[in-house]
């Protein structure tokens, strides 16, 4: 996972490294199909709590408009709930709440302390099983989406990666209009239809006890009933499919320029994520990676540089320079595109496969030093069908990537490219590729 996603957050303390204490995970099937993840770690004062809706991916605008309204307006009404009970209950115990929605899953995460658990799983479970799509509910739902998108295009580098995003989506994000025609009927249709126990999996992590996590998940959730045949097979790759030739022309705010290279990417799912995650760190991963010696430390063409690869999102992978936006985009672009294309014409070393390896390993291990990541990815796992120990088995899957499977990615997924050169409005001049 490269960023951190959260659905609904309620903070009462900051994130803070927790050193694994080798606490066994354990795992808990209810009869309903609902799915228990619990990763005890002790030395902190907190839990982490994410839940996952395994959702099938909308097939057409409308579905992916109705299917977006529905997640962001789960914590808007309920069985028992009043217009803002949930921001009453935030305030309760302090922090934020924001909404994610992605096409293969709802996942929503509450951090608190042990003593709020319950409450915890009590405001999960009135989400999942009691949300009532009223006026009110779809009002402050549609308000949510469009205010997150207004935030996103403020920040250049969110604005230029949706940009790309959107070239790999099957269809772009829906419109006010589309969100507009949502009516409660067709949201009650598909959240009865989709948000169910045996597509669901909630995960624990930090100071708890697991038998009591149990007993809380039991109390709320156990007598929630499934649909006939509710599950959903494993996500597949997204089909094959050919972008524009010529880059996109993007005038942001700020002082940086960015240049933007976007290729597909396999889903974590696919054989091909452990030789892709090689590959991509290869490519743009680290202070001994290509882009960073070729294009910050030999040409100087700019003073970031990376690959971003949102893999809990299913996004592509984009290759990022930024530099000075005072000055001129000259061929940064094209430079940028030639790094990429460079696995292809000059394969990695040995050495190179070897220290990517090795940073490969290490970031996903440090990542698993965050209570907030251990219930994450103890939830996502399972959710996209691959189970708790790919978590573990992850490292040795990374360790028998060979060079020949980091050149059949290459060749599978940097075939099809899409450029994007965004600079600052200040600087009076259109882009040059």
């Amino acid at each position: 996972m490269r960023t951190v996603i959260t659905v609904v957050t309620i903070l009462l303390l900051g994130a803070t490294a927790i050193a694994s204490t080798g606490q066994q995970l354990q795992e808990v099937t209810l009869a309903n199909g609902m799915h228990i993840v619990m990763q005890p770690r002790a030395g902190t004062q907190r839990v982490d709590v994410s839940l996952f809706i395994h959702t099938e991916p909308p097939q057409d605008p409308k579905q992916n408009a109705i299917a977006a309204v529905v997640a962001h307006a789960l914590f808007y009404g309920g069985r028992d709930w009043i217009p803002g009970y949930t921001a009453l209950v935030v305030n309760q115990v302090g922090g934020a709440l924001q909404t994610l929605h992605t096409a293969n899953y709802t996942a929503l995460t509450i951090t608190t302390v042990p003593t709020r658990l319950g409450d915890a799983v009590n405001l999960l479970e009135e989400a999942v099983r009691h949300a009532d799509f009223t006026d009110y509910a779809l009002h402050r739902s549609i308000r949510d989406i469009l205010k997150g998108r207004k935030e996103s295009a403020q920040r250049p580098l969110s604005k230029a990666l949706s940009e790309l995003e959107q070239e790999f989506g099957p269809f772009p994000p829906s419109t006010t209009e589309q969100l507009n025609d949502v009516s409660r009927l067709q949201a009650q249709k598909y959240y009865q239809s989709t948000y169910l126990p045996d597509r669901c999996t909630i995960s624990f992590a930090g100071a708890f006890e697991p038998a009591a996590a149990v007993v809380d998940v039991k109390a709320y959730l156990d007598d929630w009933q499934p649909a006939n045949n509710s599950n959903l097979p494993m996500v597949s790759n997204p089909p094959d499919r050919g972008l524009p030739i010529e880059p996109l022309h993007l005038a942001i705010s700020g002082q940086a320029g960015y240049a933007m290279v976007a290729f597909e990417a396999p889903s974590v799912t696919s054989p091909d994520y452990p030789a892709f995650t090689v590959m991509e760190t290869i490519l743009g991963v680290g202070h001994a990676s290509r882009m960073f010696q070729d294009l910050r430390n030999k040409l100087a063409l700019g003073y970031d540089v990376g690959v971003v690869w949102r893999t809990d999102k299913g996004m592509p992978a984009v290759a990022t320079l930024q530099w000075n936006g005072s000055l001129p985009a000259g061929n940064r672009l094209a430079r940028l595109d030639a790094e990429v294309t460079g696995l292809l014409s000059n394969p990695p070393t040995g050495e190179e496969i070897a220290r990517a390896k090795a940073v490969a390993e290490t970031n996903f291990l440090m990542e698993h030093q965050r209570l907030h990541n251990l219930a994450f990815f103890g939830g996502w796992f399972p959710c996209m069908g691959l189970g708790t120990n790919f978590d573990t088995n992850f490292p040795s899957l990374l360790a028998s990537v060979t060079k020949d499977d980091v050149l059949r990615v290459a060749q599978h997924y940097l075939s099809h490219r899409l450029g994007l050169l965004a600079v600052p409005r200040h600087t009076g001049s259109p882009p040059n590729p």
